[in-house]
C-alpha cells in the first residue's frame, strides 16, 4: 500500500478499528473531509490491495506500526432515531487547552442538542453516552468527556428519561459536582442504568457518581469494572438505602479481581445476589488469565436466584478445567436458571459436565453454545446437531434438554468473529451503533419511543 500506487495529491485510506485514516509518506495520519478519490491504478494493484485490506490480521499487523493516529478534530456521533450528526465534542485529547482545562462540550454541540430536544425532548426515554471502545487500540486519548453543561442539558430537557447508559467514557470534577447538587433531579427519574468502562479524573469522585443509585433505580447492568472500587462503592450505596431491585446483570474479567482477593469477589457475589430478585452473570476468561476468577466462581451456583448466565472461558489448565466442570455439573442447583450461553473450550470432560448438568435445568429456556466443535457439541444428550452445526434441536422429548427450549443456538467460530475480535453473540442488543459511527471516537445516542 505505497503512494506510488496513487497520485501523489491522494493518500490510501484505510479503515481499521473505529478509524478512518489517511497514511502519508511523513507518517502522519488523518480523516479525510470527504469520500476518498479513487486510484488510478492497475487493475493488477486494485487486486493486490483488496486482499491485503480484506485480511484483518494483516491490517491489523500493519496498523500496529502506525505510532500516532490522530483525526483532524475529535467528534461524536450524535443519534437520535434515524437521524444523525457528527459533531466536535471533548474528549480526554483535546479538553487541555494550552494551560487551561475546558470543562464544556464544544458550543456547536450543545446547540445542535438544545435544537433536538425543542422538537423530540419528550419522546426521548433512553440516552446513550460513550467513546471508543478499543481503547487501549491507540484511542484511549479520544474517549468522550462527560461534562456538566451535558448532564445539565440532560436533566433539564429530557423529562421523560427512564435509561442511561455510561460506556467507556469519563467524568470530570464539574460533572460530579453537579450530579450531587440539589439542582440534578435526574438520579430521582432514572430506572435503568448501564455503566461500562467508565473513569474519574479522581478516585474519590466515584462516591459521588454513586448517587445515581436511587430507590427509583429498578435496572442495574455492570460491565468492564473493578470490583474493589466501582463495584463495591455501588453496592454500598445500594444496601445503605435499603433496596432491592428488580435485576442486576455484572459482567466479570480477569481485570475485575484487581486489588481484591477471592474471599472479596465470592462475598461481593453474595452481596448483589442479596440485593436483587434476578441476577445475571456474563463471565469471560480468556485463555492463560482466568485461573484466580474461575476459582473464585466455582460455587456461583449457590446464587439461586440467577436467571441468566454467560460462562466464555478457555480453560488452559486441569485446574481450571476442573472448575469450569465443577459448574457445569452443578447448574440443576440454579432453579430460575432460564438463559445459559458458553463456550471456548477444547475439553471433552467439560463438555460432559455440561450434557450433565443441563438434564437438571427444567426451566431453562435459551441456550447458547459458541466456539465448540461438532464433535464436542454431539456428545451433549438430547440435542442433535443439524444443518451443518449452525442450529441445534431437541432429539428427545423426557430429557433434561427437550422441546421446552424457546431458542437454542450453536455458532461457528468463523461466524462468531467479528472484525475487531468480538463475538456477534456477546454484543449487547442495547448497543446502537451505526457505521458513521465507526469514524469517529465517541458516540453519544438517544432512543425514541415509539410513537405508533
Amino acid at each position: 500500500m505505497s503512494k506510488r500506487n496513487c497520485r501523489e495529491s491522494e493518500p490510501v485510506e484505510a479503515y481499521c478499528f473505529l478509524v478512518a485514516a489517511n497514511f502519508t509518506e511523513q507518517g502522519h495520519v488523518s480523516v479525510p473531509a470527504g469520500p476518498a478519490k479513487n486510484c488510478n491504478v492497475s487493475r493488477s494493484n486494485d487486486e493486490a490491495i483488496a486482499k491485503v485490506y480484506n485480511n484483518d490480521m494483516l491490517m491489523r499487523h500493519i496498523v500496529s506500526f502506525v505510532t500516532d493516529i490522530n483525526t483532524l478534530n475529535s467528534y461524536v456521533s450524535v443519534e437520535i432515531g434515524d437521524v444523525w450528526f457528527v459533531l466536535p465534542s471533548t474528549t480526554l485529547d483535546n479538553r487541555r487547552d494550552k494551560n487551561k482545562r475546558c470543562t464544556t462540550q464544544p458550543l456547536k454541540l450543545m446547540n445542535t442538542l438544545y435544537g433536538m430536544a425543542e422538537r423530540f425532548a419528550l419522546g426521548i426515554t433512553n440516552v446513550r453516552l460513550g467513546g471508543a471502545e478499543l481503547w487501549s487500540a491507540g484511542v484511549q486519548n479520544h474517549q468522550l468527556i462527560v461534562t456538566a453543561d451535558l448532564l445539565r442539558f440532560i436533566n433539564d430537557r429530557l423529562k421523560n428519561l427512564r435509561s442511561i447508559s455510561f460506556r467507556h467514557c469519563g467524568f470530570d470534577e464539574c460533572a460530579m459536582g453537579y450530579l450531587s447538587s440539589m439542582e440534578c433531579s435526574l438520579p430521582d427519574r432514572i430506572r435503568e442504568l448501564s455503566i461500562c468502562g467508565v473513569w474519574f479524573d479522581r478516585n474519590p469522585l466515584i462516591s459521588e457518581f454513586s448517587r445515581l443509585i436511587t430507590p427509583s433505580l429498578r435496572v442495574l447492568k455492570l460491565e468492564t469494572f473493578k470490583v474493589g472500587q466501582l463495584g463495591s462503592m455501588l453496592l454500598d450505596r445500594v444496601r445503605n438505602q435499603q433496596m432491592v431491585l428488580d435485576d442486576i446483570h455484572i459482567q466479570l474479567s480477569p481485570s475485575s479481581l484487581q486489588g481484591v482477593s477471592v474471599n472479596a469477589l465470592r462475598n461481593f457475589l453474595n452481596d448483589v445476589s442479596a440485593v436483587t430478585r434476578e441476577f445475571r452473570i456474563d463471565v469471560h476468561s480468556p485463555r492463560r488469565s482466568g485461573e484466580i476468577l474461575l476459582f473464585a466462581i466455582r460455587n456461583i451456583t449457590f446464587l439461586t436466584n440467577i436467571a441468566e448466565l454467560r460462562l466464555f472461558v478457555q480453560p488452559s489448565s486441569r485446574t481450571e478445567a476442573e472448575n469450569v466442570t465443577h459448574i457445569f455439573n452443578h447448574l440443576g442447583k440454579l432453579p430460575n436458571l432460564r438463559k445459559f450461553a458458553c463456550g471456548n473450550w477444547k475439553s471433552y470432560d467439560v463438555t460432559a459436565a455440561l450434557s450433565n448438568g443441563l438434564r437438571f435445568c427444567f426451566l431453562l429456556r435459551d441456550l447458547e453454545i459458541c466456539c465448540l466443535s461438532t464433535l464436542l457439541v454431539s456428545t451433549v444428550q438430547g440435542i442433535t446437531v443439524i444443518n451443518d452445526g449452525a442450529m441445534w434441536k431437541s432429539r428427545d422429548a423426557n430429557c433434561g434438554v427437550n422441546h421446552r427450549f424457546v431458542a437454542i443456538r450453536f455458532f461457528h467460530y468463523s461466524q462468531e468473529m467479528f472484525f475487531t475480535g468480538v463475538c456477534y453473540s456477546c454484543l449487547s442488543q442495547s448497543i446502537i451503533l451505526n457505521r458513521a459511527s465507526l469514524r469517529v471516537k465517541s458516540s453519544l445516542a438517544f432512543a425514541m419511543k415509539d410513537q405508533g
